[in-house]
């Protein structure tokens, strides 16, 4: 991604915070939201029926999340 267009994207966006355990989208939701992680790790986590959590895939700092695909 280009400067200028990490800017455009910068200025049209809402800083949001958050926490360990925080989620982004519930298990077989959708959104219509895009993230741009700026620093940490998120995981992608799938529970199953009994409870066991399985991660999908590790998400580091930098990296454009569209979320409107489902999980």
């Amino acid at each position: 991604m280009s400067k200028e267009t990490f800017l455009i994207l910068k200025d049209l966006s809402t800083r949001k915070t958050l926490k360990a355990g925080d989620n982004t989208i519930k298990q077989g939701g959708m959104s219509s939201k895009v993230y741009f992680l700026t620093s940490g790790l998120m995981r992608s986590v799938r529970v199953s029926e009994t409870g066991k959590e399985y991660t999908k895939i590790f998400i580091h700092q930098l990296v454009l999340l569209d979320l409107s695909v489902r999980f």
